[in-house]
């Protein structure tokens, strides 16, 4: 049950998605409520739209209605959720 990084000294625990970002978002909150220590949870993601690899990423994450429903339910647990884009560059329209 080991997080890709944990600062003991702030609580924050960081999870790296290179794969299915809306699948692994489960498994990592989870993690992070079942540890007390960990007060922030930083998700780093990219988005796999842009190769059309038909996977979850960032944008579906961040626009899902769930995953914005289980981010304000891990609030009432003390435990804040934050979604980091990888490549922010990758998701502008040109």
């Amino acid at each position: 049950m080991a997080f890709d990084i944990l600062d003991l000294e702030t609580g924050c625990a960081f999870e790296i998605s290179l794969a299915d970002a809306f699948a692994e978002f489960f498994k990592d909150v989870l993690k992070a409520l079942l540890d007390s220590r960990v007060k922030k949870l930083y998700l780093c993601m990219r988005n796999h739209n842009y190769l059309g690899a038909n996977k979850s990423g960032y944008i579906k994450v961040a626009s899902s209605p769930m995953i914005k429903q289980y981010i304000g339910l891990a609030k009432l647990y003390k435990l804040e959720i934050r979604l980091i884009d990888l490549f922010p560059e990758c998701n502008k329209v040109k």
